[in-house]
């Protein structure tokens, strides 16, 4: 019988093991709450998940692009990273967030990326690293400017899943989660440990970040990319899973 496993502590384990600067996936296994905090999400409790990414590369200013693959223990999924559409000063209606590539729902692998440099005024740095709204990106522009949607996840940061997701405080310093999918998964196709378990729901995924080698520079380079699964303050909940392999629990992907 499928049992839910509690690992107290487990939290400083993975803090200790982030000592590489990376993109960080995070996957949230039966979040007791939708994700909240601005994000648009629908899925909350057993047999759901969410997914995370946050930007821990050293002199970067956020996730610019990601691809994220999904495993046989995932049956639905939804792409929820931030995008929108806001009126600029001049009248016209510019993208916003994750436009480019954007894959819809249960589609494999979860794409996204924002618009290059010059197809909108509406690049955001921060994506993975900061708290943000799309409200704010709007009243930050030459005025009038509106956001005027349709909206997905109009606000990211946090604090997500009822305050019970923490930031990511890792080897550059603590940065805030940014929602980027949640969906459906089959628990009993996790396997035996935690690496298994990764194989399952994210063999792997690709992401780029914008680089601040210039003032002002939009450019994005890759960047290595680690999944995990996300903990609970002091714990992590997985279904089905022993702690033999906790070690395993980083996949490190380029």
């Amino acid at each position: 019988m499928i049992r839910k496993i509690f690992f107290a502590g487990l939290a400083a384990l993975l803090l200790a093991t982030s000592a590489n600067a990376a993109t960080i996936i995070g996957i949230y296994l039966d979040p007791p709450t939708t994700a909240g905090a601005g994000a648009t999400s629908t899925r909350s409790g057993a047999g759901n998940f969410h997914l995370y990414g946050a930007d821990d590369n050293a002199g970067s200013q956020g996730i610019a692009t990601y691809s994220i693959t999904l495993g046989p223990a995932v049956t639905a999924s939804n792409n929820r990273a931030p995008v929108t559409s806001i009126t600029d000063s001049n009248g016209d209606t510019q993208s916003a967030g994750f436009n480019l590539l954007r894959s819809s729902s249960n589609v494999n692998p979860m794409t996204g990326a924002e618009n290059l440099p010059g197809q909108t005024p509406f690049l955001i740095k921060g994506f993975g690293q900061t708290a943000g709204s799309f409200t704010n990106v709007a009243a930050g522009a030459p005025q009038p400017a509106a956001v005027v949607g349709p909206t997905t996840s109009g606000s990211w940061g946090g604090p997500y899943v009822g305050g019970s997701l923490v930031d990511w405080a890792g080897s550059t310093g603590v940065k805030k989660w940014v929602l980027l999918g949640e969906g459906t998964y089959n628990p009993a196709l996790l396997g035996a440990n935690l690496q298994t378990a990764i194989a399952a729901m994210v063999p792997s995924a690709t992401t780029t970040v914008y680089s601040s080698s210039t003032a002002g520079d939009f450019s994005q380079v890759a960047a290595t990319t680690t999944i995990i699964f996300v903990p609970e303050p002091a714990t992590i909940s997985l279904l089905g899973l022993a702690m033999v392999g906790c070690f395993g629990m980083i996949r490190r992907r380029s």
